[in-house]
């Protein structure tokens, strides 16, 4: 393998990972490394109660944090004995680094809302693809909600969109969040206008249109395979009696063994079409994008749309990341061409779609900022 060394390139990959380990959701590209190295200056931490099962689920976010503030003491020469604030901010300041370093800690690029960008450059939409930070500079959160919590916005938008016939009442519960009536509104309030009414409006019509059989041959982005329903409803029991000699009593007993007979449920399947879609998309990127990265860097691994990766490579990732997502927009009309006749769309829907397409603000030109990948 490549002996790959570190440079002020890879410092900075991880100075933006500290950041979103540390919360950045907002701001600029700049303001974002300047926080992350300001985190490595303060040794910050999120110092979570391991006392308690959602402590615990937190706590690997500080291992790596300390693990990746010892790959930059250790790039950028620091004296880690006394002072080690003082002295990282000096050390940083002077620019002087290891030339003969190599990073052993990787870095997480999470694709902002993969759902949302997807959704985006299929209907080239300019809310969706900004929310998500695919268009833009300023960099914003998709998940942010005043009035409520980003885990608990997260929590209800995430399965809805991917087809869930709950309300957001019903998902919260779920997650255990206690809620107001005043949040069930706000949060359906937020369902009727901007890019999330357009990524809830494509669902229903993937959901309200589509004309599944038991088994169907999908074609998405020139990926061509057969599913088969995997739902079910019960139609009705039937009930067969069987005599069996019993030779202690010297009698015969009577025993009746009743079956349910399942008929696939295809309303159940509709839902399914929505997932299908956005999931072969995206895995089709991690592939392409992940391949790259193993012939040019030996290493990485890509988990769904997240790729952990040497910080070096970091740059790279993004870039063709943000390929193939051009690469889906500028073929967008024939992926959803292609899907929606092969799930049974048909012309029909023809004025259900012009409905939604109108709710848009088309992008013309798409130029995908790297930081799709936060």
């Amino acid at each position: 393998m490549t002996k790959i060394l570190a440079t002020t390139k890879g410092s900075k990959a991880i100075a933006l990972f500290i950041a979103e380990l540390n919360g950045y959701k907002t701001g600029t590209k700049e303001g974002k490394i300047a926080y992350g190295y300001q985190c490595w200056i303060d040794s910050k931490f999120h110092n979570p109660d391991i006392s308690t099962e959602e402590g615990r689920k937190d706590f690997h976010e500080d291992v790596w944090l300390d693990r990746l503030y010892k790959e930059l003491d250790a790039f950028y020469l620091v004296d880690t004995t006394l002072f080690i604030n003082k002295k990282r901010a000096i050390a940083l300041e002077s620019g002087i680094y290891n030339t003969e370093h190599q990073w052993t800690t990787p870095i997480e690029l999470d694709a902002g809302a993969s759902m949302l960008q997807m959704m985006g450059v299929l209907l080239s939409s300019k809310e969706l693809m900004t929310m998500t930070n695919m268009i833009g500079d300023e960099l914003q959160d998709p998940w942010a909600c005043e009035g409520m919590s980003r885990k608990m916005f997260k929590e209800a938008s995430t399965p809805m969109l991917y087809g869930s016939s709950k309300a957001c009442h019903e998902l919260w519960q779920d997650n255990g969040h206690t809620y107001t009536i005043e949040q069930v509104k706000l949060y359906n309030d937020k369902l009727m206008t901007g890019g999330l009414a357009q990524a809830n409006q494509l669902k229903e019509f993937i959901i309200n249109y589509c004309k599944p059989t038991a088994t169907v041959t999908v074609n998405i982005d020139e990926q061509v395979f057969s599913i088969e329903c995997n739902r079910f409803k019960n139609v009705g029991d039937i009930t067969t009696r069987y005599d069996i000699y019993d030779s202690v009593d010297n009698v015969i007993n009577q025993v009746f063994h009743t079956h349910t007979h399942k008929e696939v449920d295809l309303e159940q399947f509709k839902r399914y079409f929505v997932t299908l879609l956005i999931h072969s998309l995206d895995s089709k990127v991690a592939d392409i994008v992940i391949g790259k990265c193993m012939d040019k860097y030996g290493w990485g691994i890509d988990i769904h749309d997240a790729f952990i990766v040497n910080p070096e490579s970091a740059e790279d990732i993004r870039l063709w990341y943000a390929e193939e997502m051009e690469a889906i927009w500028n073929r967008r009309e024939k992926i959803l061409s292609n899907y929606f006749n092969s799930i049974g769309v048909s012309a029909e829907a023809n004025e259900a779609w012009q409905r939604l397409t109108k709710l848009v603000t088309p992008v013309t030109e798409f130029k995908c900022n790297p930081l799709a990948l936060k």
